[in-house]
């Protein structure tokens, strides 16, 4: 359905779709909950406090945004039924060391899982994709009865998004000169050594020891090892982890935990 974003009648949309939020009921008595379905399947179970944002609604809205901006929508995952993920891409632009990048910024939104609507920025950086949703603040609005839906302000918090993703390009070609042997690089390469990644998303000289994973197994850091490297090396293994891809999701998730441990540091 053709959906006008800039008067959203979230009760008339719902109705439409097929959605439908009915009073939960235990032992004849009535809760402070409400069942949320769709064409009589049923999804999860929320508070009062909820106000159902569709999908299709979040979708209409990132296309929106994506046209004020001039960005590509080159991806659309769902996981499920309930949530979706949706990536859109700006052209290509040269940091000043000569590398090539793009930012963009992507949509997550859920009717069953996280419950809310959000928006972020991301790197296309040599090809290899980096998360930045926990790095660089952007939207997050969730699905209660107060929940913001203005386009002007979505739009604006988009492009400030958009352009902390372009200098964090520049940040990462400055750690080209960094060695994690020393100065500051020691203390960064500890903060990744104990951060919560877990082994199989990281370089074999940043394993942790474990049971499966011998201390004496570990290979040493390559002496001459910069920042640049050992974070590329964690962005190829989280983007090519033996277990096989991961989800839009789950790269999300080892992305964020990368940024944690690095705060205070980028």
């Amino acid at each position: 359905m053709d959906i006008d974003v800039e008067n959203i009648d979230l009760e008339y949309i719902c109705d439409k779709l097929g959605f439908e939020m009915s009073p939960h009921h235990f032992r004849g008595e009535k809760t402070n909950f409400m069942e949320i379905s769709r064409n009589d399947r049923f999804i999860t179970m929320v508070t009062n406090r909820y106000k159902l944002v569709p999908n299709e609604v979040a979708e209409a809205i990132a296309d929106e945004v994506a046209e004020k901006m001039g960005a590509k929508k080159i991806g659309h995952y769902e996981d499920g039924e309930d949530s979706i993920i949706i990536h859109y891409l700006l052209d290509e632009f040269e940091t000043a060391r000569g590398s090539k990048a793009r930012a963009g910024f992507y949509v997550t939104n859920s009717v069953g899982g996280f419950m809310s609507f959000r928006v972020k920025s991301f790197l296309l950086y040599e090809d290899k994709i980096i998360y930045l949703g926990s790095l660089i603040s952007g939207i997050v609005r969730r699905h209660t009865k107060n929940i913001d839906i203005d386009m002007d302000s979505i739009v604006q918090i988009a492009k400030d998004a958009v352009e902390m993703a372009k200098k964090f390009a520049y940040t990462i070609d400055t750690w080209r000169r960094l060695s994690v042997s020393e100065g500051d690089g020691i203390g960064i390469l500890e903060k990744i050594r104990v951060s919560l990644i877990p082994n199989v998303y990281r370089p074999t000289y940043l394993l942790k020891p474990t049971k499966r994973v011998k201390e004496s197994d570990i290979p040493p850091t390559p002496s001459q090892l910069t920042l640049f490297e050992m974070y590329m090396d964690i962005v190829y293994a989280i983007n090519n982890p033996p277990t096989g891809r991961l989800s839009e999701k789950g790269c999300i998730t080892y992305f964020n935990m990368l940024h944690k441990a690095l705060e205070g540091e980028i």
